[in-house]
């Protein structure tokens, strides 16, 4: 079962940092605990039967993924746009709206 860490190590991969210089495991998974957040507002049908309480939004680096698979990407892109918002650049900007249009076309969670 996929970890948090496996979704922030993922969305390393597009943010070029292996090295952790840009962006720290708290604030990426600050990015993925939003888009836990919001997934529970927009898609508790993907709880369902899985929880008997809905999961935390306030998950650690090591705790399960809480929904299904096919949703690892598109937090990893929901953490990967949100955190090219961070820049000012035109270019940052432009990535982040890429990002984020794809995490919510991929899991339907905006």
């Amino acid at each position: 079962m996929a970890t948090l860490e496996d979704v922030v190590d993922l969305a390393r991969v597009d943010l070029n940092d292996d090295d952790k210089d840009r962006y720290s495991d708290g604030m990426l998974l600050k990015f993925a605990n939003n888009y836990i957040q919001q997934a529970i507002i927009e898609r508790a049908d993907l709880f369902l039967g899985s929880y008997s309480s809905l999961p935390s939004a306030s998950l650690a680096l090591s705790d399960t993924f809480p929904m299904p698979d096919q949703y690892i990407r598109s937090c990893a892109d929901y953490c990967i746009g949100r955190s090219s918002m961070l820049s000012n650049e035109e270019a940052s900007m432009t990535k982040a709206a890429g990002y984020l249009q794809l995490s919510a076309k991929e899991g339907g969670i905006a």
